[in-house]
């Protein structure tokens, strides 16, 4: 479960670097980035050249952008963490085992009617097993079970046989010597190391406390705990203040969580932690940020990070209408309090919960609460989600998990994994030729120059091609043995019904020796940007060359695209059941071309004998005005007037068969103008069921235009009678009309 939950972690965002670029605390980005469409750590462009031989070559790059200074490096940080203690706290979890040396009895071991089942003594075989009481009158005992054989604590030691002697005294000690496990004991270790984090970026550039700062950053942390009931102040409370984590001789300072360290399951299992009021929390987090003065604030970013691990409020529903007791108005006033963090205080705020963020309210409460939502007020107005980097989930490494929100080091802004798929989707205008296969797709790499201004073509490094068959599945990361994930020098490439996918580039690969401690370059890392203040640009850029040609009877048109929308860069994420999603972080530009205009009418609906007209006008040019892609001059259709009448073309039914459908293609229609199709004459005792269009609003061919019998002939404005011969010599009268215009 750990190694699972750090692999989640790490397919999306490394956190603080992401927090200082967003408030600007970084080094100015290097200039090669101006170039490219930059956005959630990824940087891509797509060009298009051609055609040459009726072929038109695309163009695709891309590589993750760096951030090299970051919050709590360069910065000082005031960070207010928001911890529950509400009773659940107490439940078991995981494997964090804390030594409660004391004196425990029967009665100490009981809640009520259950035994406490927090508590675990250390056998001689290293392993902890929960304890239980045991017995009742005369014979009250403490055992635990190892296998099938019960063991009985007596005194400081246990037995596997039961002891004898009178125990009556429920209040009789029997150890000194417990465990306990709980929520509890994990946030409280979780809660030391970050401390620990937060210390060693205060005092030291690096990581190996090889390179000591001058002086300390002056990092600061407060403690904010919450719980229940509703207004009780004995447990929402501020713990301790801003604090600096470094003592003025240097030494590591852990006074602000002193209080937090003290607590035990017992001081935490009682009425009065009953409930999880985590806008009260966020409410006291302001108030600490409050108090942070306006010198101090314009050199020190700002992080909230709340944590919990259940419901909002104190039951009975999520939304049952019963008020104050249920989720849903807890959770409003806790985004409510979050949108002034974000916006009064300019403070990043981080949800972590111990469980699973799916789409779900409680997902939805810790989504809109957190950063990922930068513009939510309340429940019913959480704006735009703009990351999926502040909303986390703890499983079972708790500590893994502050640990990842507290760390910063210069590096990929995001982390842009081998598992990522880079997907190209042609548009409806092109194809890949048929002749044309994944072994021909160019993939190949390029070096970032040292002053940040481009990449150096003398760089470049062809990667090898596994190539993936039509049926591979693209919607679950791939096998991570597979030889495209392990081996640096080769990539995945999947090639089918116009989709190219790349997998297996690390994009953010960050700066490390080789194994045998060497380096191919200062710094070997994948991700691009400066190493130190903006000294060195690093990097590499990952480049896909393919071939498309265009498809018969295309629209066309100056500006016409050449991939579809969805083209970018997309990483896994796992969803609560265990499935994957490919989330897109960045999109590629749509690069145009010229193409001549063809235009394919297809006119259905016809009788036999009868014609429909067609007029094809042209769009007016505008005045001083040119298309910044073709250099020409741009035609306006924003207007109906002035459209020039360039053409009309008829069409007329010459089968023996009613319904019959007529086409007219018209081919190489000068593309620097646009055409609109509109029928003048559809046909006796129909009616036209077809708008008028133009190129400019559809890409692919044909246009139709349908005839749709006519059941309310009076409408008709000029009308004609037609007589049929009916049964028995009776005569039927229609009326049918021909309108010239609409």
């Amino acid at each position: 479960m750990k190694h699972t939950f750090r692999y989640i972690i790490s397919s999306l965002v490394l956190m603080m670097p992401v927090l200082a670029h967003a408030q600007g605390q970084q080094v100015n980005d290097p200039p090669l980035y101006d170039d490219y469409k930059t956005g959630n750590g990824v940087a891509t462009a797509k060009k298009v050249a051609g055609p040459e031989n009726g072929l038109y070559t695309l163009t695709l790059e891309t590589f993750a952008t760096g951030i090299t200074s970051v919050v709590n490096v360069t910065s000082p940080a005031d960070i207010v963490l928001v911890l529950d203690l509400s009773q659940s706290m107490t439940d078991v979890y995981g494997d964090n085992y804390i030594a409660r040396n004391g004196e425990y009895s029967y009665n100490s071991l009981r809640s009520g009617n259950a035994d406490k089942s927090y508590y675990f003594y250390r056998h001689t075989d290293g392993n902890y097993y929960q304890v239980h009481t045991y017995g009742g009158n005369n014979a009250r005992r403490l055992r635990y079970q190892v296998g099938t054989t019960w063991w009985y604590l007596w005194g400081n030691t246990s037995q596997n046989t039961n002891p004898t002697g009178n125990r009556g005294n429920a209040t009789t000690i029997f150890t000194g010597n417990l465990y306990e496990c709980t929520r509890l004991t994990a946030l409280q270790g979780a809660v030391e190391n970050f401390v620990n984090v937060i210390y060693h970026n205060d005092n030291f550039e690096d990581e190996t406390d090889t390179k000591p700062r001058q002086s300390p950053l002056t990092n600061r942390i407060s403690i904010v705990t919450f719980g229940g009931p509703q207004g009780n102040t004995n447990v929402t409370r501020q713990m301790s203040p801003l604090t600096y984590v470094t003592n003025s001789d240097g030494s590591l300072n852990t006074s602000m969580i002193s209080g937090l360290l003290a607590l035990t399951g017992d001081g935490i299992n009682n009425s009065d932690h009953y409930g999880t009021y985590a806008d009260e929390g966020m409410v006291l987090a302001n108030t600490v940020l409050n108090g942070i003065g306006s010198a101090r604030k314009q050199q020190s970013t700002r992080t909230v990070v709340l944590f919990t691990d259940g419901a909002p409020g104190s039951g009975p529903g999520w939304t049952d209408g019963t008020g104050n007791t249920n989720s849903q108005p807890t959770a409003n006033r806790c985004i409510q309090a979050a949108a002034t963090a974000k916006t009064t205080h300019t403070a990043s705020v981080f949800t972590i919960i111990l469980g699973d963020i799916a789409n779900t309210d409680m997902g939805n409460y810790l989504q809109y609460t957190s950063s990922n939502y930068p513009d939510a007020t309340q429940w019913s107005n959480p704006g735009n989600k703009k990351s999926e980097t502040y909303a986390l989930e703890a499983g079972e490494d708790l500590e893994g998990i502050f640990a990842t929100v507290a760390h910063a080091s210069g590096g990929s802004e995001a982390t842009i994994p081998g598992e990522t798929q880079l997907v190209d989707a042609v548009s409806s205008s092109f194809k890949v030729p048929d002749s044309f296969t994944a072994n021909q797709v160019v993939v190949y790499t390029l070096d970032a120059l040292s002053d940040g201004t481009g990449f150096d073509e003398d760089s470049r490094d062809d990667l090898e091609k596994v190539i993936l068959p039509n049926e591979f599945d693209l919607t679950t990361p791939p096998p991570a043995d597979a030889s495209y994930m392990t081996d640096e020098d080769k990539v995945g490439v999947y090639l089918h019904d116009g989709k190219l996918v790349i997998v297996g580039f690390n994009y953010s690969k960050p700066d490390a020796p080789n194994a045998d401690g060497s380096t191919d370059h200062p710094y070997d890392g994948n991700w691009v940007g400066w190493r130190g203040d903006e000294e060195d640009c690093a990097g590499k850029k990952l480049v896909i060359e393919f071939k498309i040609e265009t498809i018969d009877g295309v629209t066309g048109g100056d500006g016409t695209n050449t991939n579809t929308l969805d083209s970018g860069i997309y990483v896994p994420v796992q969803n609560a059941d265990g499935s994957y999603t490919y989330a897109p972080v960045n999109t590629y530009p749509y690069p145009q071309t010229d193409l001549p205009i063809n235009i394919i009418i297809e006119k259905t609906g016809l009788r036999r004998g009868e014609s429909a007209t067609i007029q094809i006008y042209r769009a007016p040019i505008k005045k001083n005005e040119y298309d910044p892609h073709t250099g020409k001059p741009k035609p306006d259709v924003t207007t109906d007037d002035d459209w020039e009448n360039f053409s009309k073309v008829i069409l007329t039914n010459t089968s023996d068969s009613d319904n019959t459908t007529v086409t007219k293609t018209l081919l190489c229609l000068d593309p620097s103008y646009v055409y609109r199709l509109k029928e003048d004459d559809w046909g006796w005792g129909y009616t036209l069921d077809t708008k008028d269009t133009d190129t400019s609003k559809q890409e692919a061919n044909p246009f139709i235009f349908t005839n749709v019998l006519d059941t309310d002939a009076k409408k008709h404005a000029e009308a004609v009678s037609i007589n049929i011969f009916g049964e028995g010599g009776g005569t039927t009268s229609y009326k049918a009309s021909k309108v010239l215009s609409y």
